[in-house]
């Protein structure tokens, strides 16, 4: 059966009690008694009621529901009595105040007006609204419509203003805070926050979140687009995924800023556009703007303060302050700068980059032609590829390049002209290095190429027109014709009056068609064979001088000997001539003596006894005359023959043989010479053995021929003229043996040597040719090397610069000095050491000696397996590590892009984001301590009370909250509490009620 309840103040307990309601009371029912039974209500609702599925109504109330309970208030002045009716016709449902309705099952309304219409809906506050399932409405004029929506905030005081969740699963908190409908799950919280999607949320006073899943945190902060986000006050995000933080920053679309108005009826921002080229570009439209009064358009990102990116374009970027990122794909990064140019990068300060793919780093640099760089201190590169780098360089044709310096450290002391590449494809490098004609090129200090295709190398070289040389001519001889065809252009190492050595050619290939260069021991290796050559003539002209001389002596000899025999044909003449006077008179004397004898008759018989004495005589002297006679007829016929006497005819019938002069005597010159002199030894034929004599005819002969042989200049022989001292016509040396080619050679060269070596010239010619189409192909070649030469001992291993060693197999090493020992080890700089297998080792004194290591920059160290050292003076000394510095020496790592994968280094924003994350939870929970203390210290309700409201206060780490409570003793056991506390981090609030005995 059911029950019936009344509460009674007991003045003995000092509380109210429970009775049966045919129970009297002292003293006379008034309004007041009235109002402090609404107490009872819990206790009812918990205990009695509930079994009994009772109502409970109070005053103007009417609890109709099951189990319902209506308590309510005194009618407003001047109002007529019933005319306002507090209902609780759900079941279970509580209304608590004057005109309060809570109509829905398990609803719950309290305050004036106050209405909770649906399902576990509840409505707290003068004119608080709950008209949805589960929804909550706290407050002044907050309205709570969507299913399971909460509303938290009072109204202006005229009746409007509350909070109002319109959306399912909503939440506004604040004064004016609005979710609207169709916005599931979107949160406004603070003054006139609004949030108009789903899942948009918006924090802060007047912050606005209209697009599906955005964030508005700021005051006056909008998030206009899908996903967009705003934070900061004033930022604005309009486009779909644009973002932007920071006060004042805008990331909207290219064209029409897309509003607040334009999102909410429903506008689309563009995907595609049409260019006037007839290209499709697929445009992003969102932009990300962080800091303070950035722009960031479609698709592009500004970060820092004033920067602006994406006019019309895509995916540009701008970071630093003032700068404009407007090409499409450009990047600008610094201060004031500019690219506009599609895909353009400008970093530093004021560089301005409006070629495509351009790039300009530095200070006031200009990158204006497609392709160009321009790198350095108010650098330009102004035309198609051109390349400017240093101070005040200029690239100001297609495809130049200029590098170097023009001007002073103080700008406003520029003394010096700028480097400057203006012909097409030319390039300067070097401080006021000029390069005015196609594809020239001037490297060094003041270096000028002035003619197209030359080559300028060097400080101060200048070139001038190419001078075709087809071939030579030396005195009379003519040398060619020479290889190659007719120069276009020239390379110069010098100027005239400053001429410079070409030093470290190596030896050029010698054939007759090589226009390699000859290097120095080429032509030595030439002047030695010619060395050879003159001293080997000098030898034989000589020998033949001495050959001569001894003709000479040999004719002086035979004359003699024919003087000598002309003097013994006359003595032996002589001597006949005296035997034919002594034979007259010895016929005169017998004729003498024959007068005697007739004269002298006397001495007969004695002179018949001396003439037989004397015809004896006579006769054997008749005899003697005649064997004289015979004898001389035999002398002067053995001499008219020469087949006696000094002089001698041999080997046949006189007129046919040979004719000797004192054969059979000693001697060793023939004398001709009388007594009037020397004399002249005519009808000599002329010699042909060694030692035959020769005449006149032969020695004209050779006289000429020794006229026209090769002499020395001089007595003391230390030099030959040919052609004679003082000759002007070249003469030809022909028919000359190969010299000997060695270091210590003297000897001449013939021409098939020196054929040789213009070959050699010919190769180093082709050599440098080809040196200097590289250079020409390239974008820098410079060779300067005095040290010792580069080593290669390793099995296919390569080495470059002076006393580079590379000694691992495989192994390279390249610069001054450089050491690459390991296996497969690669040492690149001056001193720089990689002697661990696969290690390398890049920069000047960098050291990698662990397996696999890696050391880059000067003096980096690497004694680790695995290891990595970044950086100047870097050292890694730990297996499998990363070093970029070293203790004391370490440095910051920039430009990390945000780790993914579980082993991946995280960078600054991704720490940034967690220790923000964990800030603002830090904040939430130290303003959520800070509200629940509030909650705590509301008093509360007295004893002989029956309503008791309050306000607490409370702080925590510096976060202060402040809580708006109500304690109602429904009974003198049930008590119904309630609160809402208020902090930085949001709203709290929570409602209890207890059963006391």
């Amino acid at each position: 059966m059911n029950k019936s309840y009344q509460s009674i103040w007991n003045e003995a307990l000092g509380a109210w009690v429970a009775t049966s309601e045919i129970s009297s009371v002292r003293g006379k029912p008034n309004r007041a008694a009235i109002s402090k039974t609404t107490a009872a209500v819990a206790l009812i609702a918990c205990v009695g009621v509930n079994a009994a599925h009772a109502q409970y109504s109070t005053g103007m109330g009417s609890a109709s529901g099951p189990a319902a309970i209506a308590i309510g208030g005194n009618e407003p002045d001047g109002a007529p009595l019933g005319t306002t009716t507090t209902t609780a016709s759900g079941s279970q449902s509580i209304a608590i105040g004057w005109n309060t309705t809570a109509s829905a099952t398990y609803s719950f309304a309290i305050g004036p007006s106050a209405t909770a219409s649906a399902d576990s809906a509840t409505a707290v506050g003068s004119t608080a609204v709950a008209t949805n399932l589960g929804a909550s409405a706290f407050g002044n004029n907050a309205t709570a419509a969507g299913v399971s929506a909460i509303a938290l905030g009072g109204g202006n005081g005229t009746g409007t203003g509350g909070a109002a969740a319109l959306g399912d699963q909503s939440f506004a908190v604040g004064t004016s805070a609005s979710v609207a409908a169709g916005a599931t799950s979107g949160i406004a919280i603070g003054t006139q926050a609004a949030s108009f999607d789903v899942g948009a949320v918006a924090l802060g006073m007047s912050a606005t979140a209209a697009g599906a899943g955005s964030l508005a945190l700021g005051q006056s902060s909008v998030a206009g687009g899908v996903s967009s986000i705003a934070i900061g006050q004033g930022a604005q995000a309009t486009t779909d995924g644009s973002v932007a933080v920071g006060a004042g920053t805008n990331a909207q679309a290219s064209t029409t800023q897309q509003g607040i108005a334009s999102r909410l009826a429903g506008a689309v921002v563009p995907a595609v556009t049409f260019p006037s080229d007839g290209t499709t570009q697929y445009i992003m439209p969102t932009g990300v703007a962080v800091g303070q009064g950035n722009l960031a358009l479609q698709g592009s990102t500004a970060v820092g303060f004033n920067n602006q990116t994406g006019t019309g374009q895509y995916s540009d970027f701008a970071i630093g302050n003032s700068n404009n990122a407007s090409g499409g794909y450009t990047f600008a990064a610094g201060v004031g700068n500019l690219a506009s140019g599609r895909s353009a990068v400008a970093i530093g300060t004021i560089e301005s980059v409006s070629g495509n793919t351009a790039i300009g780093i530095g200070r006031q640099g200009t990158a204006s032609g497609d392709g160009s760089v321009a790198l350095g201190n108010v650098t330009m590169a102004t035309s198609t590829n051109a390349v400017a780098v240093g101070n005040s360089v200029q690239a100001t044709n297609v495809g130049a390049i200029a590098i170097g310096s023009g001007a002073s450290t103080d700008i406003s002391q520029q003394d010096l002209t700028a480097s400057m590449a203006s012909g097409q494809a030319s390039t300067a490098i070097g401080v006021s290095a000029n390069a005015s004609a196609a594809n020239a090129i001037a490297f060094g200090t003041g270096a000028t190429a002035s003619m197209a295709n030359a080559v300028a190398l060097g400080s101060g070289s200048v070139t001038a027109a190419a001078n075709p040389t087809s071939s030579a001519t030396v005195g009379s001889t003519i040398f060619g014709p020479f290889a190659g065809t007719t120069p276009t252009s020239v390379v110069s190492v010098g100027a005239p009056g400053a001429e410079r050595q070409i030093t470290n050619v190596a030896a050029g290939r010698i054939t007759s068609t090589s226009t390699d260069a000859i290097n120095g021991s080429q032509l030595y290796s030439v002047a030695s064979q010619f060395d050879t050559v003159t001293t080997s003539l000098s030898t034989g002209l000589s020998t033949t001088n001495s050959n001569v001389a001894s003709l000479s002596t040999g004719l002086n000899t035979t004359n003699n000997n024919v003087v000598a025999l002309s003097t013994s044909l006359s003595t032996t003449s002589s001597n006949v001539a005296s035997l034919s006077t002594g034979l007259i008179t010895t016929n005169s004397n017998v004729a003498s003596l024959s007068t005697s004898l007739s004269t002298t008759g006397s001495n007969v018989a004695s002179l018949s006894t001396g003439l037989t004495t004397t015809n004896s005589n006579v006769a054997s002297l008749s005899t003697g005359l005649i064997t004289a006679t015979s004898n001389v007829t035999a002398l002067s016929t053995g001499i008219a023959s020469g087949t006696i006497g000094l002089v001698q005819q041999v080997g046949g019938a006189p007129g046919n043989g040979a004719i000797t002069v004192g054969a059979s005597t000693g001697g060793t010159t023939v004398d001709f010479s009388g007594t009037a002199g020397a004399r002249q030894l005519t009808g000599v034929a002329a010699g042909t053995a060694p030692t035959d004599a020769v005449n006149v005819s032969q020695l004209q002969s050779i006289a000429g021929t020794a006229i026209n042989a090769v002499q020395y200049d001089d007595a003391a022989h230390t030099s030959v003229t040919l052609g004679g001292v003082g000759a002007t016509s070249a003469v030809a040396l022909t028919n000359v043996a190969a010299g000997a080619l060695t270091s210590t050679s003297t000897d001449a060269v013939n021409g098939s040597q020196l054929f040789s070596l213009e070959s050699e010239v010919g190769s180093i010619n082709n050599q440098f040719t080809e040196l200097t189409q590289m250079a020409a192909n390239s974008k820098y070649v410079a060779v300067n090397s005095t040290g010792n030469a580069a080593n290669a001992s390793g099995s296919e291993s390569v080495s470059i610069g002076g006393n580079s060693q590379a000694s691992g197999a495989n192994a390279i090493a390249a610069g001054s000095n450089s050491q690459a020992s390991g296996t497969n080890a690669i040492a690149a700089g001056s001193n720089s050491q990689a002697s661990g297998t696969n290690a390398v080792a890049m920069g000047s004194g960098s050291q990698a000696s662990g397996v696999n290591s890696t050391a880059i920059g000067a003096n980096a160290v690497v004694s680790a397996a695995n290891s990595v050292a970044l950086g100047a003076g870097s050292v890694a000394s730990a297996p499998n590590t990363v070093s970029v510095g070293s203790p004391g020496n370490e440095r910051t790592i920039s430009n990390l892009a945000p780790g993914v994968n579980p082993t991946d280094a995280v960078n600054m924003s991704q720490l940034g984001n967690v220790q923000a994350s964990v800030n603002s939870v830090a904040r939430t929970a130290y303003a959520g301590i800070a509200a629940a203390t509030a909650l705590t210290m509301i008093p509360e309700v007295d004893a002989g009370k029956t309503i008791a409201v309050g306000v607490g206060g409370g702080t925590y780490q510096g976060y202060s909250a402040v809580a708006l409570g109500f304690t109602a003793r429904l009974t003198e056991n049930v008590k119904l509490k309630g609160g809402v506390s208020g902090a930085s981090a949001g709203y709290t609030y929570g409602v209890g009620l207890g059963y006391q005995w």
